[in-house]
């Protein structure tokens, strides 16, 4: 039997076969089959890209296999070996006990700065990656790390899987905005009985060069998970919110815009004295004693007053 590998998109690196099979009346070069300078009509600019990521960011994956082992290698830009490894099999998937689950960690503190391709290897069926390029730092980035309180995206995070990816972007300048209840009477005099205000963040990916599709589709999926945050703060999309892409003719690559909003709408700066808090504010009152700490856990995220 033929072995099968489930890749979901979610995970932070794309991959396609080594030597992809082309049927002969397809002439068409999707883009999660090709890597993406192959999927570059001859009409189009040539656009170089390389996925940005920095020596303390974690990559994090899982996939699930029929085959086992699943070995990972990283290789550089002169076809050298410098890591080998495997993904740890975890537990079968109960929808389909032909499959197995796998999942590898792999620090990019290992590594010295340059460009790299990830190879993944099960059975006969070779992998190799979109080129990554560490450094020390990236300017102008932002680290998306994300996970979901249930299986989302072909991705089984109740195994306790969570993930991350770096992008170029930012995130600021946001616009101030209120919900608010009023009462107008006859004579049409208005009263405002209640407002909640709140801010509207901009999330501009991509920068000026743009992003390829196939990182907008991982973007896309990875900013409808539950628990998102952008360089250590939670968010979650503006209700009705949708990327709106900005591009250039026969230009492949595109940026990409979209409203967000802080997953907890504080009214007030929390100071631990040592990293930043980001859950939201919990008061909590005994008898005769009152204290005050965060949760991050969304079932808790209700202000509490306790007696």
């Amino acid at each position: 039997m033929n072995p099968t590998i489930l890749q979901p998109i979610l995970n932070p690196i794309k991959y396609q076969r080594i030597d992809p099979a082309q049927v002969a009346r397809y002439v068409s070069k999707h883009y999660l089959d090709y890597s993406y300078h192959e999927t570059i009509d001859e009409f189009e600019e040539p656009a170089r890209y390389t996925q940005p990521w920095m020596i303390s960011d974690v990559i994090r994956q899982q996939l699930q296999a029929t085959i086992n082992p699943v070995q990972i290698f990283v290789v550089d830009c002169k076809g050298r070996t410098v890591y080998s490894n495997a993904f740890t099999q975890k537990q079968r998937n109960v929808l389909d006990p032909s499959l197995y689950i796998y999942e590898h960690t792999m620090p990019l503190a290992l590594f010295d700065e340059g460009i790299y391709f990830i190879k993944v290897v099960a059975g006969t069926i070779n992998y190799i990656s979109e080129p990554i390029e560490i450094k020390n730092v990236w300017e102008n980035s932002l680290l998306l790390e994300y996970s979901h309180y249930r299986f989302y995206g072909d991705v089984i995070f109740e195994t306790g899987f969570t993930s991350a990816l770096r992008v170029l972007g930012s995130l600021k300048h946001f616009q101030p905005a209120s919900k608010d209840t009023t009462y107008e009477d006859q004579s049409l005099n208005q009263t405002l009985l209640h407002s909640v205000p709140y801010r509207v963040w901009p999330l501009v990916i991509g920068s000026a060069i743009g992003i390829p599709d196939y990182l907008m589709d991982k973007i896309n999926l990875i900013l409808g998970c539950s628990n998102l945050q952008i360089d250590g703060r939670y968010y979650t999309k503006a209700e009705g919110s949708r990327m709106e892409p900005t591009g250039v003719e026969f230009y492949p690559m595109r940026g990409y815009r979209i409203d967000m909003r802080e997953k907890y709408n504080r009214m007030s700066v929390l100071d631990s004295g040592e990293a930043t808090m980001t859950g939201v504010v919990m008061i909590a009152a005994a008898s005769d004693t009152k204290g005050f700490g965060t949760t991050n856990d969304a079932a808790d995220a209700v202000l509490t007053d306790a007696v």
